[in-house]
């Protein structure tokens, strides 16, 4: 439990900041250049810190491997598709609260007991979610509502298909982690088009800084979906939420309301609540 909490908050902060500089970045750059220059720094940090110490077992474990690096992928895309076509906070609040899917499988193969603090854990921080997101008066077509419904499931499976190939000791988590920015730098560079990649010697500097939060935040994420409790991990995420509000605060981009406030504090109780399941 005690590296559950410290990785978990440690990812919150990560997390805090690679939202805030994508979202100040691309006020600069716009949005395509800033998650492109976000991923090809991620790549050439994973390639210098993670590459030699990647380890892939067989070739079954890099067959899985791959597969497990495209199933991410395919969440992110998916969750880009709910950020456009539907809302960005309903896309956002649901992959956040599939954290109870999490606790759901966590019971069921047995990494937690059943006990009170996982059920009042677990909805302290579903109205915490509600409190610190702002849906009133956004329309949303039904039919969009399509894409948050399938990222739910699949945000919530992927901490068990991630770990799958760790607990089998099919390849580690730096090569897990080294595959997914590859394949990932892959599909925003055809999404945005090859033609559109124009790389000058200024943005070296956007790069790093983006680049690095980003690979330390994806690090920090997928260590805590193959050495961490996936539920406890996934539920300490909702307080970044809470943080990035607060951020928001002193940079003077968010206004103070108590709705949000209250959220705030009910991430950390309901945090508090729920690592004391174990």
């Amino acid at each position: 439990m005690g590296i559950t909490l410290i990785l978990g908050f440690i990812f919150v902060i990560i997390n805090t900041l690679d939202v805030w500089s994508i979202r100040i970045f691309a006020e600069k750059l716009g949005e395509d250049k800033s998650m492109l220059f976000r991923g090809i720094g991620s790549i050439l940090f994973s390639a210098f810190i993670l590459l030699p110490l990647a380890k892939i077992l067989s070739i079954t474990g890099f067959l899985i491997l791959v597969a497990a690096a495209f199933y991410g992928v395919l969440c992110s895309h998916i969750s880009l598709l709910g950020m456009t076509r539907c809302n960005v906070v309903i896309s956002e609040m649901v992959i956040k609260i599939s954290f109870i899917l999490n606790i759901i499988i966590d019971l069921l193969i047995g990494y937690l007991k059943y006990n009170i603090y996982i059920i009042v854990g677990g909805i302290t921080l579903f109205f915490a979610l509600i409190l610190l997101v702002d849906i009133k008066g956004k329309y949303i077509e039904r039919k969009t509502l399509i894409y948050p419904f399938i990222a739910f499931f699949m945000f919530g499976l992927q901490p068990y298909i991630v770990r799958y190939g760790y607990e089998k000791s099919l390849y580690n988590t730096e090569a897990y982690v080294l595959v997914y920015l590859i394949a990932l730098i892959i599909y925003f560079i055809l999404r945005i088009g090859v033609r559109k990649v124009k790389i000058e010697r200024t943005d070296i500097k956007y790069i790093g800084a983006l680049g690095g939060i980003f690979f330390a935040a994806m690090l920090l994420q997928s260590l805590g979906h193959t050495i961490c409790i996936p539920s406890i991990f996934r539920g300490i995420t909702v307080f970044a939420l809470g943080l990035i509000y607060i951020v928001g605060l002193v940079n003077k981009r968010e206004i103070l309301a108590m709705d949000k406030v209250i959220g705030v504090l009910l991430s950390i109780i309901g945090v508090g609540i729920l690592s004391l399941s174990q």
